[in-house]
């Protein structure tokens, strides 16, 4: 079996010290040790047995850099290794890109230039605020509007949260308008905990719907909270959560978490970076080693300091004038381009996949799994909410 060795360790040849490749296979792992001098050739593939990639439930490539740190990229699905020779070129959706209108700056370089150099100065002032702790709660928000189908993804997300959580250390806050809330009220589910809304205009589409987790500092009550923790309504909750709220966050970072599939270097692409040519701050987010990630789930300490990030990156959002793609460009370019995005905390917690994998029974979760992403199609939430049943009744999930 021909399979593909990730992006991020071509990227990384030269910092790599040592590569073992370790597969899981019932009750044993079988390892396998791949040259350095392999990837320094630009090798992005390597031959293991098909007997062994047949049985086995999971690959792990485990590196250890030459300063002595050391990471793991796993993949709970296999097959999104397997190796092929004639890649499908990615068409872009323009259907999930955006453009602002009627906005003071041009689209082009030198005003893209302008409004980093004002967002920089922004940042700057940003760090003489406070980073204090504000509240002493534990919050899960969601953001929900325009497509009722996502309602029922977040009653979905809710069941499953109540369920593998019965003694909860957390409030539940809604990002909504005043039509879903009503409709959100009368589920049961809404009765299992102490459920919060944030009202919200009814926005002009499923792109603005998600920009609205950005919205978080404007509920007014949200000062009685500590530890802050966004969800998108397509991630199921599988394990218990609770010890997740028990650490004391001492990190004014971002908290977020990266698909291994995607590379350090889609800080180029339009999903997790913007139009703009700006190859100096690109190399600098490589070299701090500032994973692009998936802005489905972050988690924060409350502080002034961090209102005022928001505050920025709404800002950032509303002036350019080139394409993006949803808010997930914008906190990337900010939380990353500022060093700022933290992915070790979480990355134990959850795991990122995609409905379009399409088998059910490919197993993507592990057993320390507590959190399951379900990310594309966007904007499908009948397919998300049929794919995700059938993917948890397959594997017998708690939901």
């Amino acid at each position: 079996m021909k399979i593909r060795i990730p992006n991020k360790i071509i990227t990384l040849k030269n910092d790599i010290k040592n590569i073992e490749l370790n597969l899981n296979v019932p009750n044993r792992t079988i390892k396998y040790n791949i040259p350095v001098k392999h990837i320094q050739a630009d090798k992005d593939f390597l031959f293991i047995p098909d007997n062994v990639f047949q049985v086995s439930t999971g690959l792990t490539f485990e590196l250890k850099y030459h300063n002595n740190e050391q990471e793991d990229i796993h993949y709970p699905d296999k097959y999104r290794c397997e190796y092929l020779k004639k890649k499908v070129p990615f068409k872009e959706n323009s259907s999930l890109l955006k453009t602002n209108k009627d906005i003071i700056y041009a689209n082009n370089q030198e005003d893209k230039e302008l409004i980093m150099s004002v967002l920089d100065s922004m940042y700057n002032t940003t760090l003489e605020l406070s980073d204090d702790y504000l509240g002493n709660k534990n919050l899960i928000y969601f953001s929900v509007a325009k497509s009722e189908g996502y309602l029922d993804l977040l009653e979905l997300a809710l069941k499953s949260l109540h369920k593998n959580n019965r003694t909860k250390n957390f409030d539940i806050l809604i990002i909504t308008t005043e039509n879903f809330k009503n409709i959100l009220l009368e589920k049961d589910i809404s009765s299992k905990f102490n459920i919060y809304f944030h009202i919200i205009e009814e926005p002009e589409d499923g792109i603005k719907a998600s920009m609205s987790k950005l919205d978080i500092f404007d509920y007014p009550l949200l000062y009685k909270y500590r530890n802050i923790l966004f969800l998108d309504c397509d991630i199921i909750c599988i394990d218990e959560i609770n010890s997740l709220f028990n650490v004391r966050l001492t990190t004014n970072n971002l908290l977020t978490v990266s698909n291994p599939s995607v590379p350090i270097t889609s800080h180029n692409s339009i999903y997790h970076g913007l139009d703009i040519e700006d190859e100096e701050r690109i190399n600098l987010m490589i070299t701090n080693k500032q994973m692009p990630f998936n802005a489905g789930q972050f988690m924060f300490k409350n502080s002034e300091r961090m209102k005022q990030h928001f505050q920025n990156i709404k800002w950032f959002a509303s002036v350019w004038p080139g394409k993006f793609f949803f808010e997930q460009c914008f906190m990337n370019r900010y939380f990353c381009g500022y060093n700022l995005s933290d992915n070790s905390i979480l990355k134990p917690y959850f795991v990122i996949t995609s409905s379009l994998i399409g088998n059910v029974q490919h197993k993507v979760h592990n057993d320390a799994s507590k959190l399951i992403h379900f990310t594309a199609p966007p904007l499908n939430a009948e397919a998300k909410l049929t794919f995700i049943t059938d993917y948890c009744n397959a594997h017998q999930l708690s939901i």
